[in-house]
């Protein structure tokens, strides 16, 4: 198990190392990689979605953390990635899955959103 903590960086697999991560000191129990994404499995039921952020000049990664996926009511331990979909079992007893395409374009959306949230304040201050 793995546990993060916010300006902490642990080795998260043999050739990744993570920093600033933070999951509520709760244990991680599964981790997979998916393009750029990492999905972590965590006790209180909910999947973290980490942006894996490569720093030019630098050999460690940054991670930042871009969604959480709710729908399991007890720890979730078991993920899979197959054909474009993420697959948690929890304790709950239950196997559910994730369309990855759908959650990247969630994180893109909410991306663009920030961005039209940023130029409107500036041409705010602007005016």
């Amino acid at each position: 198990f793995f546990f993060f903590k916010q300006k902490t960086a642990y080795e998260i697999s043999a050739c990744l190392v993570g920093s600033e991560m933070c999951i509520r000191d709760r244990p991680v129990h599964e981790m997979k990689i998916s393009g750029n994404y990492l999905f972590s499995a965590s006790d209180d039921s909910k999947i973290f979605v980490w942006e894996l952020i490569l720093q030019k000049g630098k050999l460690v990664p940054q991670v930042a953390h871009r969604d959480q996926l709710s729908g399991h009511k007890d720890g979730v331990v078991k993920l899979e990635i197959a054909d474009d979909t993420l697959y948690s079992g929890s304790l709950d007893h239950n196997i559910l899955s994730w369309d990855l395409k759908e959650i990247r374009n969630r994180i893109r959306e909410r991306r663009c959103m920030y961005r039209e949230d940023i130029l409107s304040l500036s041409l705010i201050h602007i005016s």
